[in-house]
């Protein structure tokens, strides 16, 4: 029986990107296209030229104007865990993820470890799924092309394309430091409202679906009023102060030093075979997807934290993370719909689905800090740092302070760890006029220009663009 098809929602990338989806070209992600009512083929019999100059013949589009997307099918894990091929899924008896494995990358034991708690299960437990079907929008030679875009490549063999993202556009000297990417000696930041399609990698989560774990969270307070059940982090509080006029509680929304904050930490392990069985831990640059890998990981202080709770008490919730050089503490006050960042407030506006829930997101990445609260951009502020980060094993951590509230959702990404990986043989790219510099986002198994050079990627071999919204 064949797996069900689907099409990539890219909407709801940050909720499924565990999955550890393999192919046997593990190290060249492929699309195939697909014909409406067809079996899938290769077109093994034409080349990519033909195939984009037949498809604008028949738009009456010849020259420079777009045809009409086509369905394409993803083979590989390079591209993981954005774009991931056929794979088999596993659902963990304990936290309730389900996560992905493919037979290219299983131990020899057959023993896989839930990326999420790290319990131990047999392949014998999978079941079948299917990979991503996206849409390719084909491209003229003359149509531009931007830093991130997801692309196309058409491959020596000429039987189907590889799928890389673009990192290096024409001119620009490439390097990749600390993690970050550089181009012409400056840091290159990722755009906040665009990080999840551009390379985010899930480190942990909670939900309504996926169990909360106990060991992951501790309070260093005596008589700490937090509590971890499968319902999720339940703060505990006394009758609201402020709401009764006895005291103005918008004096501790913020302050770091305030004592009278219960903070929640959460503690790191990292789940893998090979791990250091530290615990805690800093996050490192571990892919789920590449169980069977042996290799030297990074540790990451670059993150993205998503918060789902229950409002409805119009609680005061603290926020504190540490951005690879300083503690930041950032207060959320519910009753009177402001932030509070570095003793500036900040306005946003109520929930208008759903009152009584509220959505947080507060990310860290390339020397920026961005704070959204249900959806609306409340705060963004960028720095202009020499050093690089330093990760800490306290990196996130939840505080309250009166009013009851329920952490009903909790999700922790990091984003891409660019490394030059060990078959590059320098380190900076000097591009031509008309040259691409292209990674995989699964960067340890990636095959991509950091070992083409110096026969960069040239315009002519871009066939399209991957549409990720």
């Amino acid at each position: 029986m064949m797996p069900t098809q689907r099409r990539t929602n890219f909407s709801s990338i940050l909720k499924r990107n565990w999955r550890l989806r393999f192919r046997s070209n593990i190290n060249l992600p492929t699309v195939r296209v697909r014909h409406p009512g067809l079996s899938q083929v290769t077109l093994s019999w034409i080349t990519p030229l033909l195939l984009l100059v037949s498809l604008l013949l028949v738009s009456g589009a010849l020259g420079c104007r777009r045809t009409e997307p086509v369905n394409v099918k993803v083979v590989g894990i390079s591209m993981a865990p954005l774009l991931i091929g056929e794979h088999d899924l596993i659902e963990c008896g304990r936290c309730w993820i389900e996560f992905t494995i493919v037979d290219q990358q299983l131990p020899r034991d057959g023993k896989l470890v839930c990326p999420n708690c790290g319990s131990e299960h047999d392949r014998k437990s999978s079941r079948p799924g299917s990979g991503d079907f996206v849409e390719l929008e084909l491209l003229g030679p003359s149509e531009p092309l931007q830093r991130w875009d997801v692309v196309a490549i058409a491959r020596d063999d000429n039987k189907n394309y590889m799928v890389k993202r673009i990192i290096g556009l024409p001119g620009e000297t490439v390097q990749f430091i600390d993690g970050n990417v550089r181009i012409d000696g400056r840091l290159v930041r990722v755009d906040p409202l665009t990080i999840a399609s551009s390379g985010l990698i899930a480190v942990y989560r909670f939900d309504h679906e996926v169990s909360p774990l106990k060991e992951r969270f501790t309070s260093f307070k005596p008589n700490s009023r937090w509590t971890v059940d499968a319902q999720g982090l339940f703060y505990r509080g006394s009758p609201s102060l402020s709401q009764t006029g006895q005291d103005d509680s918008s004096g501790k929304v913020g302050s770091i030093d305030d004592e009278s904050i219960d903070w929640l930490v959460y503690q790191h392990r990292r789940c893998y075979r090979r791990n250091t069985d530290r615990f805690p831990d800093t996050i490192d640059d571990f892919y789920a997807i590449n169980q069977n890998l042996t290799r030297e990981t990074h540790a990451v202080a670059e993150l993205l934290v998503r918060i789902r709770l229950d409002s409805s008490s119009r609680p005061v919730v603290h926020l504190r993370v540490h951005d690879g050089h300083d503690y930041q503490n950032i207060g959320f006050d519910f009753l009177r719909h402001y932030v509070v960042f570095e003793h500036q407030t900040y306005a946003f506006p109520e929930s208008p689905g759903n009152p009584e829930s509220s959505d947080i997101s507060v990310s860290w990445f390339d020397d920026q800090l961005a704070i959204s609260v249900n959806g609306h951009n409340v705060v963004y502020k960028s720095f202009d740092r020499i050093d690089a980060d330093q990760a800490v094993v306290d990196a996130v951590s939840l505080g309250g302070i009166n009013e009851s509230f329920l952490v009903q959702e909790l999700a922790i990404y990091r984003h891409v760890f660019y490394d030059r990986g060990p078959r590059a043989n320098q380190s900076a790219w000097q591009l031509g006029d008309d040259q691409y510099f292209v990674v995989g986002d699964n960067i340890p198994i990636s095959r991509d220009s950091r070992e083409w050079a110096p026969q960069h990627l040239t315009r002519d071999r871009i066939i399209g663009k991957v549409k990720l919204d």
